[in-house]
Formats: C-alpha cells, structure tokens, sequence
C-alpha cells in the first residue's frame, strides 16, 4: 500500500466512527421523551398515569405513563421572596405516586418504549392560589 493512502485511510475510520457516534446518539435521543400536561387518569394498583398535553393546533394528546418503584416523584412550587436560598426560586419535595391528583399539572421525562412512556421523573407543578 503506498504510504500517502494510510492518512486517507485513518481519515476515513476516524470519520466512519463519528458519524457512527452521531447515529447512536441520535437514536438514543429519540428515545427520551419530555412533556407537561395534566393528569386524567391515575391507576395506582397498575402504577399508570394518563397525562394530556396541549399539541399543535390546540389538539390534546394523550400519554400513558408507567411509574416504577425507582421513579422519583417530587412536587415543585415557587418559594416566597424571604424563603429563597441562593439562585433557586422553587423548591421540591420528595412525595410519591399517591400525592398525584387528577387535574394536577406534570413534568414527566423519562423514556419512550413503544407508545407507553417509562417515568424516570414526574414532577408535579404546584401553583399557588391568589387569595
């Protein structure tokens, strides 16, 4: 093999492995799935919730999500100027799966397998009543 062909050659690998690296993250990002809307349905014997999120054109669109044992579920609200600490103005409470009340307004991320997204976070917006 000539000895001008070995950079193409290394140039060519070294390329080949990017755009691989490119494809895997590409498909591994299409798998995590993000999205807010409100609780419909709660099955707690099942460890399900049905989430409704406002899509294009205003048309809802419906998420099942499974809530696993690992899932971590926390409320969120704003704190009050006085209570702020540092550069956070929301502070989370560690609850579970029972403190979700359909109407509540939710963050889930987690992972999308086929249609039923896995929760590896739900996040429940709390806001607060003006008197």
């Amino acid at each position: 093999m000539p000895r001008f062909d070995r950079p193409l050659r290394t140039r060519l690998l070294a390329l080949a492995g990017l755009a691989a690296l490119a494809l895997a993250a590409v498909t591994s990002a299409e798998a995590f799935a993000r999205f807010s809307g409100h609780v419909m349905e709660i099955d707690l014997t099942r460890g399900v919730l049905v989430v409704e999120e406002l899509g294009r054109r205003g048309l809802p669109i419906r998420h099942q999500v499974r809530i696993e044992a690992d899932t971590a579920v926390v409320a969120a609200s704003r704190l009050r100027l006085g209570d702020m600490r540092g550069q956070s103005a929301f502070g989370e409470l560690s609850v579970s799966l029972v403190d979700v009340l359909v109407g509540d307004f939710v963050i889930v991320e987690g992972e999308d397998l086929g249609g039923q997204t896995v929760a590896s976070r739900v996040t429940i917006v709390e806001i607060r009543r003006k008197p």
